[in-house]
């Protein structure tokens, strides 16, 4: 370059040296300033952080589940309401102008949670956000300020508590976190609100708003919301399915369309396989396979930890340890899936909504629907109650559900099936005698329709049913 060019932009390196590391060659370095990240003005409106999910084809907005300050957990099983209840929050917070600063994180993992405060500090503080973590960290302490804008985060999804460590936002006048999780821990700090089914009166509600009241789609509303379970999603999804289809009814819809739970069924079954995981206890999903051969309103807590069961889940799972299961184990496999809210335990009972029933069905093949049935009837005839247990009636519901599902193996037992009379002897003292009178004839068909007609189990039936017929006056049809 001559000595009286003017200089090219940039700096030039002309010591000989580097000359000749280069083969002579001439190189420009330019030496550029970063661009400073545009940092949001709140003096110019609020700020949006990732996406509110839309509203469900077809809700019923339950106000007023969320806390007035301080963290909010909302837990319950997938489909229970959980992202649309915050999402409603939020939008109606949103929409109000009580806001400043909305962030919305896809909290499923660790990742998701560190890109969304780390996206949250580039807008807010112009943090570069290639490292995720310490621009979240540095996002968080932003917000622990009492000239803070005011904020919501809502942490939608959460799968593991300890995703959350040193990623907690914190507790100040100024703003709120809403978390949303399957996973009911006491490593969750804040005010819980379990999200269970809609009561047969919501369900039926929900329906007739958004079906129309006296519209003829509502035929079978009451069944196909049994069906679902109460579930909201699953109803959601079903009234969307029917508004798209003029002329259907609920009643058709169940009939055309046997999988109808099929989309929430599905969503459960990434649970019920980490219930068999690694990460919980090895008898999980044995207890969980046992239980969704029942009465989904409640199984005596006694039959997942009496010997017999004990026996059961050692042979079960005995190519995994040679260890023995103990009482403390399967207690701890419930309070697992408990946690999961793939169950529920209330005192003595342990409940399991109808839709994780068929999902866990659906993927779990241990030991086969009948071989559990009559493992069941066997447990429960070793822990049948007392004449005045305030359990009778939970036992008795169990073994009406065993009966109906049983496609006969249970009377190829005459063990097993002893549960069946243990049932019919008892359920006169708990119930109607009309109950008591309808159980006895399906007990006795079943014995005759699987054992036969002269079979001394079916004439014992049908003594059964002659006995509870004598208790309302009525007479066998033989002798009239």
């Amino acid at each position: 370059m001559p000595e009286h060019a003017a200089p090219e932009p940039g700096f030039t390196v002309n010591d000989p040296r580097v000359h000749n590391l280069i083969q002579g060659q001439e190189v420009q370095l330019h030496m550029h300033q970063p661009v400073q990240a545009a940092v949001h003005s709140f003096a110019d409106g609020p700020l949006l952080v990732g996406r509110i999910p839309n509203a469900a084809p077809a809700r019923i907005a339950r106000y007023g589940l969320i806390a007035a300050e301080g963290p909010t957990v909302l837990t319950g099983l997938t489909g229970a309401g959980k992202t649309e209840v915050a999402a409603e929050h939020a939008r109606r917070q949103w929409n109000a102008g009580e806001l400043d600063l909305l962030v919305w994180a896809d909290a499923a993992t660790r990742e998701g949670i560190a890109a969304a405060f780390a996206a949250a500090a580039a807008a807010v503080r112009g943090d570069d956000p290639a490292d995720e973590e310490a621009a979240a960290v540095r996002f968080l302490t932003w917000l622990d300020r009492p000239n803070a804008p005011r904020w919501l985060v809502v942490l939608d999804g959460v799968t593991d508590p300890g995703h959350l460590a040193g990623l907690w936002p914190p507790e100040t006048s100024r703003g709120q976190t809403i978390l949303t999780t399957q996973i009911r821990s006491t490593a969750i700090d804040g005010h819980r609100v379990h999200l269970g089914p809609f009561t047969s009166d919501w369900s039926a509600t929900y329906l007739e708003w958004r079906l129309g009241a006296g519209s003829r789609a509502l035929d079978g509303a009451a069944e196909l919301a049994a069906a679902l379970g109460h579930l909201p999603r699953a109803l959601a999804l079903a009234a969307a399915h029917l508004l798209d289809r003029p002329g259907t009814t609920c009643r058709g819809y169940l009939a055309s369309l046997p999988d109808a739970g099929a989309p929430v069924t599905a969503a459960i079954h990434p649970v019920i396989a980490a219930a068999a995981s690694d990460d919980l206890p090895r008898l999980a999903s044995s207890v969980l396979e046992l239980a969704c051969r029942l009465d989904p309103a409640g199984i005596p807590l006694a039959l997942f930890t009496s010997d017999r069961a004990l026996r059961t889940f050692a042979d079960v799972s005995s190519g995994r340890s040679d260890t023995p299961p103990t009482r403390a184990d399967v207690e701890d496999a419930l309070a697992a899936l408990h946690r999961l809210s793939l169950v529920d335990i209330d005192g003595d009972a342990v409940s399991v909504h109808p839709l994780v029933q068929r999902a866990a069905g659906e993927i779990l093949e241990a030991r086969g629907r009948e071989a559990t049935i009559r493992i069941a009837g066997y447990i429960f005839h070793d822990i049948w109650p007392g004449e005045d247990d305030p359990r009778m009636p939970l036992f008795i519901a169990n073994v009406e559900r065993m009966l109906a599902n049983t496609d006969g193996s249970l009377f190829a037992d005459g063990f097993a099936a002893k549960v069946l009379f243990d049932a019919v002897r008892h359920i006169g003292t708990t119930r109607p005698i009309g109950d008591a009178v309808a159980y006895a004839e399906r007990f006795a068909a079943a014995c005759e329709t699987h054992l036969g007609a002269d079979h001394a189990d079916t004439m014992d039936a049908l003594a059964w049913v002659d006995h509870w017929r004598a208790r309302t006056g009525e007479t066998f049809a033989e002798d009239e």
